[in-house]
């Protein structure tokens, strides 16, 4: 057991069972017993905030991998260009402190033994490859401050699981949260700025189940979303600004089975939704599903959707909007089997 709790705890048995204590006091007793409770207790949190360790954690200060190559916990306040640390297979831990504005291009690349990173500083801007390949990253906050997040920062960080992206983030760049397999929870602040979401932004989020696109997004580039086998749920709010989803979009996300499309939008890209079912552990395919696609009335005949059903392996289509009578189908390039496509006009 901790001395420091033990020594506490001597303080409030004497507090109530000495006799030539009055009530006054006995409460004074108490009262800093458990004020150095809380200290102590603040104390363990800030050592560390990641939740990884409750014990604590020595950090020692370091621009680059030259300077402390053996350091597993490392404090860094200024990166000494691109690469600082870049295949260091010794780092666990990362805090990252004030007065670092920026973390540079290809700072933690190929850390493949980094666990967790905890920012503290004011930074603006994470660059391009930042964290890339990092395989055994778990948590990192992204701080309030940040505006920009470049391309491929957490391409192929395969055990993160939850990331939050606070509301000044007006740029993600291209793939950087592409094959981060197990991203199950990605956030975006209700006040979102961010403006696009950028091409294979997801591609390969395998564990991702749902998402809710904030209202500030305009456009949904191509192969966004491609290969999210779990995602189920996509959310828009009836202010959503979306203009552009473009050509697959959201290929082969074989779990989707209804979407609403926001009525700002105005063009839907070729083969934005189609879908090509799971396979099996046995190697079987598994069977297909029903898209259930709901759209703005001002989508009637419109050219831009007699793609939206190809490649559709025993799945089915069903678009739903005033005036729709028909949407082309054509059948799978894959098998031979027809794709079906049904339109719900009214």
């Amino acid at each position: 057991m901790n001395f420091s709790f033990l020594f506490i705890l001597l303080l409030l048995v004497l507090g109530f069972t000495h006799k030539t204590l009055d009530i006054s006091r006995r409460m004074l007793v108490v009262i800093v017993s458990i004020l150095i409770l809380l200290a102590i207790s603040y104390n363990v949190k800030e050592k560390f905030q990641t939740g990884a360790t409750t014990s604590a954690i020595e950090y020692t200060n370091c621009n680059r991998s030259e300077v402390c190559p053996e350091a597993t916990n490392v404090r860094v306040t200024n990166l000494d260009g691109t690469g600082a640390f870049v295949n260091n297979d010794k780092i666990v831990n990362v805090k990252i402190e004030d007065p670092l504005l920026k973390i540079p291009r290809e700072s933690f690349k190929n850390c493949t033994k980094l666990e967790n990173v905890l920012i503290t500083a004011n930074i603006t801007e994470i660059d391009s490859q930042a964290f890339v390949n990092c395989i055994e990253l778990k948590k990192i906050n992204i701080p309030d401050s940040v505006t920009e997040i470049g391309t491929f920062v957490f391409n192929s960080c395969n055990n993160l699981e939850e990331i939050e992206i606070p509301d000044n983030v007006t740029s993600i760049g291209m793939a950087t949260f592409e094959n981060v397999f197990n991203l199950r929870i990605i956030n975006f602040s209700e006040n979102s700025n961010l403006s696009i979401i950028h091409r294979r932004l997801f591609n390969h989020c395998r564990r991702l189940n749902s998402i809710t696109i904030p209202d500030s997004v305009t456009e949904i580039y191509d192969l966004a979303f491609l290969d999210c086998h779990h995602l189920k749920i996509i959310n828009f709010s009836e202010n959503s600004n979306l203009r552009l989803i473009r050509e697959k979009a959201f290929l082969h996300c074989v779990r989707l089975n209804s979407i609403t499309i926001p009525d700002s939008v105005d063009t839907i890209g070729d083969q934005a939704f189609s879908i090509i079912p799971d396979w099996n552990d046995s190697g079987t395919k598994a069977p297909g599903n029903i898209l259930n696609i709901n759209l703005p009335d001002k989508f009637v005949n419109r050219e831009d959707l007699t793609r939206i059903g190809i490649n559709l392996e025993n799945s089915e289509l069903i678009v739903n909007g005033n005036g729709i009578d028909s949407i082309p189908s054509s059948p799978s390039t894959t098998t031979g089997l027809p794709g079906t496509t049904t339109a719900n006009g009214t």
